[in-house]
């Protein structure tokens, strides 16, 4: 349960103006406020904008997903594994090439084995689907005359789907892709070599709409080239589906610190989507047979360093733990401390038990509030009713529309061309609690314009 000052920026782009689409990843952990979209579904396209108003719109695409490299056989236990076998064999039938396994690159946190060989192979067939997708998309752009205006970041949500990256916080798992399209052109085939982190995005994209940048966010304007470069980024690794952990991280133009909170636990333990992948049969394979490279096999041995450091210019896989290295003491003594400065700045619920996260930090007593359905206000006295609505839980967001309509719209100020007997349904949400029940009103009932 956020705090109350707490918007989704799609909300604070609705509140501005701009018309908000999703397709269609909903992954928030507070619940699925229904002010945050104007439209939110799988089926939602390009075409469900209002012509009338700027957009955002955000696209999820699943093709590149670890899921992407299951294996048959292994992943028939799994219950959606036959929709997911579907899903990729369908996609991959639109190549006209596929990627040859004996021509990968196999990065040094893997053993070079023909099956590791054929799941980065077949990651990067997956990744030229996408490829063709993101083309379709720019295309649908270009077909309604919205390309030359529209501003696209491409980026994905961690690093490749394979062990050791995907829920690491090593490079491998924390830097990503990511390109920014501007209209006209603009700076195009530049590269800027700034750290940048996701919590940038939001005042990124608040700040292209000219919306209100609230001061609580952490993040920068990404897109301002007066703005300095970030000394530092930051990340954080906690509890993996059914397998707890708590790891911090902190890294800089060169150097990584990572913190392990519970090393008495494995990096790589049995998590059993990972299972899925051929990949992590042979890891777990050849530390059976004691065949992997010790560097390889600290993955899977039962604890790992309390503490980590890496030079990332001369070992960006990360193979190379310097935390006792003499030449490294500095540096290891000024990330400890910029780590410490920003946990204790933004705070870290993870210190407390999960359980106790639960019972006492996310609903009072367990139980779930529900918002407070808004109250009306109406003025009858003009040539058109002016409604205000007011929330009676504080932080809720608000939402009308007219009775039956299909969809709702977000309140951001008093409605004043809604004609005398229209019918209006309300209803708010506060996020991390249920919704309010709906109520309605028919305005100024009885009341002649004239």
């Amino acid at each position: 349960m956020p705090p109350a000052f707490v918007k989704a920026f799609p909300e604070r782009l609705r509140t501005a103006g701009y018309f908000t689409m999703n397709n269609v990843k909903t992954d928030y952990q507070f619940g699925e406020p229904f002010t945050v979209w104007d439209r939110s579904g799988d089926t939602v396209s390009l075409a469900d904008r209002d012509p009338d108003k700027p957009f955002f719109f955000m696209l999820s695409h699943f093709g590149t997903h670890e899921s992407g490299m299951f294996r048959r056989g292994f992943a028939d236990r799994f219950e959606l594994s036959e929709r997911i076998f579907a899903l990729n064999d369908a996609r991959l039938a639109r190549l006209e090439a596929r990627t040859d396994p004996a021509r990968v690159a196999v990065p040094a946190y893997l053993p070079d084995t023909p099956e590791v060989r054929r799941d980065i192979a077949r990651h990067y067939d997956n990744i030229a689907v996408m490829d063709h997708w993101v083309g379709e998309r720019l295309e649908e752009l270009r077909v309604v005359g919205l390309l030359d205006n529209t501003v696209v970041i491409w980026t994905t949500d961690h690093g490749d789907g394979l062990p050791r990256a995907k829920r690491s916080i090593y490079d491998s798992g924390l830097r990503v892709p990511f390109i920014v399209r501007l209209p006209n052109r603009d700076r195009a085939g530049t590269v800027d070599t700034r750290l940048v982190s996701f919590v940038d995005l939001a005042p990124t994209l608040l700040a292209l709409a000219r919306a209100p940048v609230p001061p609580h966010l952490h993040g920068q304007d990404f897109l301002k080239e007066a703005v300095p470069g970030r000394r530092y980024v930051y990340a954080a690794r906690d509890r993996l589906d059914e397998l707890p952990d708590r790891s911090r991280a902190v890294r800089d133009a060169r150097f990584k610190y990572i913190r392990n909170y519970l090393p008495e636990r494995p990096l790589l333990g049995a998590l059993y989507f990972r299972e899925n992948l051929a990949t992590m049969a042979e890891l777990r394979r050849l530390h059976g047979e004691r065949a992997l490279a010790p560097a390889l096999a600290r993955y899977l041995e039962p604890s790992r360093p309390a503490e980590e450091l890496y030079d990332l210019a001369k070992d960006p896989d990360e193979m190379r733990n310097r935390i006792d290295d003499p030449a490294y003491q500095d540096e290891l003594h000024r990330l400890r401390d910029a780590l410490d400065r920003w946990l204790d700045e933004v705070g870290d619920l993870s210190a407390q038990p999960e359980v106790e996260m639960v019972t006492r930090l996310m609903w009072p007593g367990g139980e779930q509030p529900v918002t407070q359905a808004p109250v009306f206000a109406v003025d009858c006295s003009g040539p058109t009713p002016i409604v205000e609505l007011r929330a009676a839980t504080p932080g809720s967001s608000l939402g009308w529309r007219h009775a039956g309509a299909p969809f709702w719209s977000l309140y951001s100020g008093p409605l004043e061309t809604v004609p005398f007997g229209a019918r209006l349904e309300v209803k708010a949400i506060r996020y991390g609690y249920r919704e309010s029940e709906v109520t309605a009103a028919s305005l100024c009932e009885g009341f002649d314009a004239d």
